[in-house]
């Protein structure tokens, strides 16, 4: 097990601070990487110039944001508590389209081409082309969604709190399956691995579980034990390792093909998310006020905040990191040069 130790004071003077105002619900670089956005609950969403720290544009909207995410190029999308979802250019500050549902979007995911996006709140799906907007699927669910996934190019999963999966075309938007996932603890979230022969999900009873699926069935090939209700889970880009993470303050890395525990990230309180770098050799973690980054030898570089932190990220080329906290501030962080 590797346990946070601290060498001196934790990193609390950030390369660079994005005073917001307010709650920053959303951050993010564009793929560039020289801008980045805050969005907040005060419904501002608002551009940086990554070099000077400068603003750059506020794009103002009707209710809070909760979230947003870079496209391809230009396009940004934006999505609000009043279930409206806005893709921007943000090269002229224009609305391209708008689209909404009924509730407030749980999130909102690009397809892998960045042509389409998918969005879903607690009992509704909707899919839209990036060009006009325009609808392409939609279907209403009776048992809360847990999660949604895209399924090639012309279908989508969909996965409820009760552990049961669907499956949808979205040329006629015809139900293709229907199954049930047997386990009894509610499911909080799911994901396939890359050829959709492997689902990883999340459960409020402490399990992760791995599930051989073919679009028909699904049976458990590796179960994975926290102590209580995981917040989340993924694999790494060779789907040899998956990580875990949960409110019993630990990040877990398992074997993907054995399912064998490879190691623990013990933090002081309960573990928000986790992240390889790009060349997956460091792990970004955040829990509490502090954001921490680990290697193989469980060496951290921790960066102290005066609020909770609510999510961080990497940039592209993995030296820097990017954090937002309770305090309304995104903070930019430079990882120390490795020595030759």
């Amino acid at each position: 097990m590797l346990i946070p130790i601290f060498n001196g004071t934790p990193a609390q003077n950030a390369a660079m601070s994005f005073e917001h105002g307010g709650t920053i619900t959303a951050a993010g670089w564009n793929n560039e990487g020289t801008q980045l956005f805050t969005a907040g609950d005060d419904g501002r969403l608002i551009l940086w110039d990554v070099a000077s720290g400068a603003v750059l544009a506020e794009l103002q909207h009707d209710s809070p944001l909760l979230g947003a995410v870079w496209g391809e190029g230009d396009h940004l999308l934006t999505w609000q508590e009043n279930g409206l979802i806005t893709l921007w250019d943000t090269a002229s500050l224009s609305q391209l389209w708008q689209v909404s549902l009924e509730d407030a979007p749980r999130t909102v995911v690009w397809d892998r081409q960045h042509s389409r996006i998918l969005a879903y709140t607690q009992h509704e799906v909707g899919i839209w082309t990036l060009n006009d907007g325009e609808l392409l699927f939609t279907t209403q669910i009776e048992t809360p969604l847990a999660s949604a996934n895209w399924s090639g190019e012309d279908a989508v999963y969909l996965f409820d709190e009760e552990n049961n999966v669907r499956r949808f075309s979205l040329s006629d938007g015809e139900e293709l399956s229907a199954f049930s996932l047997q386990h009894r603890g509610m499911l909080l979230g799911a994901r396939l691995n890359q050829d959709e022969t492997r689902l990883l999900t999340w459960h409020v009873d402490g399990f992760a579980i791995v599930w051989q699926i073919d679009g028909q069935r699904a049976d458990r090939i590796h179960t994975f034990r926290h102590r209580t209700f995981v917040s989340g889970g993924r694999w790494n880009t060779a789907e040899t390792r998956i990580m875990t993470w949960a409110a019993d303050d630990t990040v877990k890395l398992w074997d993907a093909q054995t399912g064998e525990e490879l190691r623990v990230l013990t933090h002081p309180d309960w573990a928000d998310g986790a992240l390889w770098n790009p060349d997956e050799r460091y792990i970004l973690t955040w829990a509490h006020t502090i954001a921490y980054i680990w290697d193989e030898d469980g060496v951290l570089i921790p960066f102290q905040h005066p609020d909770l932190v609510r999510g961080a990220m990497w940039n592209k080329q993995g030296d820097h990191v990017l954090t937002w906290a309770w305090d309304g501030i995104a903070r930019l962080w430079a990882l120390p040069q490795e020595e030759d």
